[in-house]
């Protein structure tokens, strides 16, 4: 996630108070239903990674990045999808943003998600 602010709250603090909830944001943990949903695709997809570095076809630095990348995907989608499965925004969240979908609201915060291959 990156650090930018927006109103003074960064996107790695608005996306703490969205997994774990705060007095008045009921917890909507996007980070843990990706790892709950994707768990075992991101398993499957590494363990084939791991075959083809073994096959000398890719580097262990690629494949680390296709992780990330997948799983970057993976988390994307469950915001986007948040509509189904969080809790939904109050009423006076709705007439504020306009909208009825939980996480999303400019679209900053789906659009920060990021990894990095170290």
């Amino acid at each position: 996630m990156g650090n930018e602010e927006a109103e003074g709250v960064s996107v790695i603090d608005y996306a703490t108070y969205n997994e774990f909830g705060t007095t008045r944001i009921p917890a909507r943990p996007f980070m843990s239903k990706t790892e709950e949903l994707y768990k075992e695709p991101t398993f499957k997809f590494a363990n084939f990674l791991v075959g083809r570095i073994i096959d000398g076809k890719i580097t262990p630095n690629l494949a680390l990045k296709n992780i990330g990348e997948k799983y970057k995907s993976y988390m994307q989608k469950t915001i986007r999808d948040a509509k189904n499965w969080a809790i939904p925004n109050a009423d006076s969240t709705v007439k504020q943003k306009g909208s009825t979908s939980p996480l999303i609201d400019t679209g900053r915060m789906v659009g920060s998600v990021s990894y990095e291959v170290e």
